[in-house]
């Protein structure tokens, strides 16, 4: 930081770094003691500090050898603790520091060594969470402990799962890769190792029936039934929908306002609304001011209990696919998929893309690709006239039958055609 004047103290102050080690204080010349009257004699100062300070204290160069992978890690957390995949990255770098270790120099893991892990990360077993409402890392109810909430399945890891530990280890190697050494201005690892991305199975979106959703909003509880409405009927992802409030609603412009903050894009949005989610928005709006909460979607446990906004639906969304017959076929993001198709079916690819909300246009393409009319009338207009083949008899039980039968239909006898396809009469003709 450059030197700056104090004004409740009307001094004027220095404040550098040297060797990780802060240095502040009032800008006073050191052999005559008198202070700074302008900006000038100020920086004039700060050097005479500087120079005192590094003759004091050599500089000893950071060297990438002594670097440890712990720090690399740390440099990494500080990043993306308290963002919204924090229970998952703690997980990610937990396991990153008992494999690699936390002692280990950063200028010691190569692409052999990740590999090496992606090749035993393929071999673990998949856990599944078993805390209920807490998530990894909240505090746990006594004499449970987060190592007994895990219990071990079947299924070993896909590389789509082993990605998001890959995500996080590219990462904190080019942290370190930007950082630059304060005395050299070198980057503090100069050429990171190359972390592959593994291929993953690329799914096409899948939407729901009419007759599926019929069945799935007859068993859903209201609260679910009323997240699926608003998700099929605008497109909401089932976060934004349960984070929707009185004040997010824009009658007047017949729609919902999104904060930045709010959306996976991490932009304000307005979501338009039709003539039926326009009502169901007006219910759900009366209906929060009767039970004296802010959100729309709502839930009380009990008969004596509160009304209280829902973090997630899928324990009560797999509890209706299962109630109607559906378990496994559906994901509750089908929900926004059975939007976006219908809305590539009936507007061109630019309106789709944005009522879709996707930043990117290769992302909306994956649904033009279901709703594509051009492609649908190719496959209906192919008509080979396919019919059952008819059934042929026995050769076992009339063949000698069949032989007289085509004797006559045959162009040349059967004695003049021997030795024209290598093919020899089982009995000679007698002699004339």
């Amino acid at each position: 930081m450059a030197v700056y004047f104090d004004k409740e103290r009307k001094q004027w102050r220095y404040n550098f770094i040297i060797a990780h080690k802060r240095y502040s204080n009032y800008c006073i010349d050191p052999k005559t003691g008198a202070g700074a009257e302008t900006k000038s004699q100020a920086k004039e100062i700060e050097t005479k500090v500087k120079a005192a300070v590094l003759e004091a204290r050599p500089i000893l160069p950071i060297l990438p050898f002594t670097i440890t992978f712990a720090q690399a890690m740390a440099a990494y957390i500080a990043q993306v603790k308290g963002g919204r995949s924090w229970g998952n990255q703690r997980i990610y770098v937990r396991e990153l520091l008992a494999h690699f270790g936390e002692t280990t120099p950063i200028m010691a893991i190569t692409e052999t060594l990740i590999w090496d892990y992606i090749a035993w990360a393929r071999t673990q077993k998949i856990k599944i969470w078993t805390g209920g409402g807490v998530k990894p890392g909240d505090p746990l109810p006594l004499g449970k402990t987060e190592e007994s909430c895990w219990r071990e399945s079947e299924r070993t890891r896909s590389d789509s799962t082993i990605n998001r530990y890959l995500d996080a280890l590219r990462k904190a190697l080019g942290i370190m890769a930007k950082q630059r050494d304060p005395n050299n201005g070198q980057p503090l690892l100069m050429a990171p190792p190359h972390v592959p991305k593994l291929q993953e199975p690329d799914a096409l979106p899948r939407p729901i029936s009419p007759t599926d959703i019929g069945r799935i909003l007859e068993e859903a509880p209201p609260h679910l039934a009323d997240t699926i409405r608003l998700c099929i009927l605008m497109g909401f992802r089932q976060r934004e929908a349960l984070s929707l409030t009185i004040n997010h609603v824009d009658l007047d412009n017949r729609g919902v306002w999104l904060r930045g903050d709010e959306t996976k894009g991490k932009r304000g949005e307005f979501i338009p609304a039709n003539k039926e989610a326009v009502e169901i928005l007006q219910r759900l709006m009366e209906q929060a001011k009767e039970r004296g909460i802010q959100h729309l979607i709502s839930y009380k446990a009990g008969k004596n209990g509160k009304w209280r906004p829902i973090k997630h639906l899928d324990t009560a969304w797999h509890r209706v696919l299962r109630a109607c017959g559906l378990e496994g076929q559906h994901k509750f993001h089908n929900t926004k998929a059975t939007f976006v198709t219908a809305v590539a079916m009936a507007a061109p690819a630019p309106v789709a893309q944005q009522l879709a909300r996707h930043k990117d246009f290769e992302t909306t393409r994956r649904y033009i690709r279901i709703a594509d009319e051009v492609t649908r009338k190719a496959v209906e207009s192919i008509n080979f006239n396919l019919k059952p083949a008819e059934k042929v008899k026995s050769r076992t039980q009339e063949s000698h039958t069949e032989i007289k039968l085509l004797l006559p239909t045959m162009d040349k006898p059967l004695n003049l055609m021997v030795g024209t396809t290598r093919f020899e009469l089982a009995t000679p003709s007698p002699p004339d």
